[in-house]
């Protein structure tokens, strides 16, 4: 089913049968596709587990982080329950694809690693462009005492400090709950975003890493959105980051296909 709860008719199943403990898949995978109420079964095959792939042309594959999943791996081994649950077609495996709506011209950047200086100094990454050059420019700025960990006596474990500013002038953020939220709020944007780890925080709430997912607003009535992570240890490449730009002025539609595939751990820093 998608998001709405509506059948995906047409998807693509993909099986993939487990013969062993190890993991061997010994038999060639197979392939099934969803009746125009969604559904698929199967019968008469044997082995340890399952995996169950779903996939469908205008749909978003939901990787499985602990919510709604385009996937799955039942286990049939050692008195598992869940192989029985599913033989019952009134408590079926439900599988969801996310429906993407209209889709209009938009500049994808794939996950790129920044430099950015360690003293505070400003680097402006614009989202035009694979190089980070362009109209629609996001100010950087790092400041971290990691060298202190090279000193003697300190080790990996060290905290130090650092901070992390972004800014947008004359536009701004809002924290984006989902990478499958693609329309971008039209009002309540900040101008920048701010994170502080000094080296006398509590040792729990201390991060080397931060995480980070946005829309972006330009002063131009331009709209996108950014995930990133960046890692106050690094004075190489401490930025890594994702964008999304919508071409056309005004559109706060930032559907696309194209989506950063690594899982994300990272919370909005205003209700921590």
């Amino acid at each position: 089913m998608d998001q709405h709860g509506d059948p995906v008719s047409g998807a693509t199943v993909k099986l993939f049968p487990v013969d062993t403990p190890a993991g061997d898949q010994s038999r060639s995978k197979l392939t099934l596709t969803s009746d125009n109420e969604g559904k698929f079964s199967i019968k008469g095959l044997t082995g340890f587990s399952l995996g169950v792939q779903v996939n469908k042309e205008g749909y978003l594959y939901l990787s499985p982080l602990g919510g709604p999943s385009s996937s799955a791996n039942i286990s049939y081994a050692n008195g598992a329950e869940e192989e029985k649950r599913f033989s019952n077609p009134a408590t079926p495996l439900v599988l969801q694809l996310q429906k993407v709506g209209p889709m209009e011209p938009m500049f994808y950047m794939e996950q790129t690693r920044w430099s950015l200086p360690v003293n505070g100094l400003v680097r402006r990454i614009a989202l035009d462009s694979k190089e980070g050059t362009g109209s629609h420019q996001i100010e950087f700025r790092l400041r971290s005492d990691t060298h202190i960990r090279n000193e003697e006596g300190n080790n990996a474990y060290t905290s130090f400090d650092w901070s992390f500013e972004a800014r947008i002038p004359g536009g701004g953020f809002i924290w984006n709950d989902s990478d499958y939220n693609f329309e971008a709020p039209e009002m309540g944007y900040k101008e920048s975003i701010r994170y502080d780890y000094p080296a006398d925080q509590p040792r729990e709430k201390w991060k080397r890493f931060q995480h980070g997912r946005y829309f972006v607003k330009f002063a131009d009535g331009s709209y996108g959105r950014i995930r990133f992570s960046i890692d106050g240890a690094s004075d190489r490449k401490p930025l890594s980051m994702t964008s999304w730009l919508n071409l056309k002025p005004g559109s706060r539609n930032l559907t696309s296909l194209l989506k950063d595939s690594s899982g994300f751990h990272g919370g909005d820093p205003d209700k921590e």
